[in-house]
This record gives C-alpha cells, sequence and structure tokens, in this order.
C-alpha cells in the first residue's frame, strides 16, 4: 500500500472477508455495511453524514483503509457537495479492498464506528 492509503485496524482480520449486505438509512444519512469475516464473525460498520458511496464489486474483502488522496471519485463528491470546496472539509475517504487491493466500495463520509454483532 502506498503512503495515502492508512489501514485502520478494528481488531479482527477481515482477510478473505465477504460483503453481507448494506443499507442506507436517508433519515438518519448514515451507511450501514456487513461484512462476514473468515471466522463467520459479522462486523457492522455504520457511516455517518454519507456524501457518496459507490460499490465497484469484488471477490473477498481483505482490507478497510482510509484514502487520504484526492481521488477522481472524492473530487467528483467534494464538487457535488459544495458550490466552492473549502481548504477544510470533514468529510473522508474509506475504502475495502478486495484480494488484489483493488477498490471494492467506496464510503465519503464524515466519520464512522464499527461493532461486532456475532
Amino acid at each position: 500500500m502506498n503512503n495515502t492509503i492508512e489501514r485502520i485496524d478494528i481488531g479482527v482480520s477481515l482477510a478473505d472477508a465477504e460483503l453481507e449486505s448494506y443499507y442506507y438509512n436517508k433519515d438518519k444519512n448514515n451507511l450501514i455495511i456487513k461484512i462476514k469475516n473468515w471466522e463467520g464473525k459479522i462486523i457492522e460498520f455504520i457511516f455517518f453524514d454519507l456524501v457518496m458511496f459507490l460499490d465497484r464489486g469484488g471477490n473477498f474483502i481483505m482490507d478497510f483503509c482510509r484514502n487520504k488522496s484526492r481521488t477522481e471519485f472524492f473530487q467528483e463528491a467534494l464538487e457535488k457537495t459544495y458550490e466552492k470546496i473549502p481548504l477544510n472539509i470533514p468529510y473522508k475517504l474509506f475504502q475495502f479492498l478486495d484480494i488484489s487491493d483493488e477498490t471494492y466500495l467506496e464510503i465519503i463520509c464524515e466519520d464512522f464506528q464499527f461493532k461486532i454483532i456475532k
């Protein structure tokens, strides 16, 4: 991984994990993603103040990261959100990477939390 991508340690491995589901709650503007890891544990991620989400498809999820660079996707989201993009923005780009270190899911939001639910 390059230095603009920061791996996020959630305490359990996501290697060979599978996407179980995702759900957008319009009232709360939250995205809920459920991932099943190789041990059968379900990890629920909640992304707050969602700006944009993209499912690029993939096989197995291998990692969860924050991408600190201004990708084309991130720039597009900022242009749709702001008339004039400010210097300091609260939004971050989170990514789930697949087995080839390619982007599987991309989430632009203010913050997230996770919990192991099973």
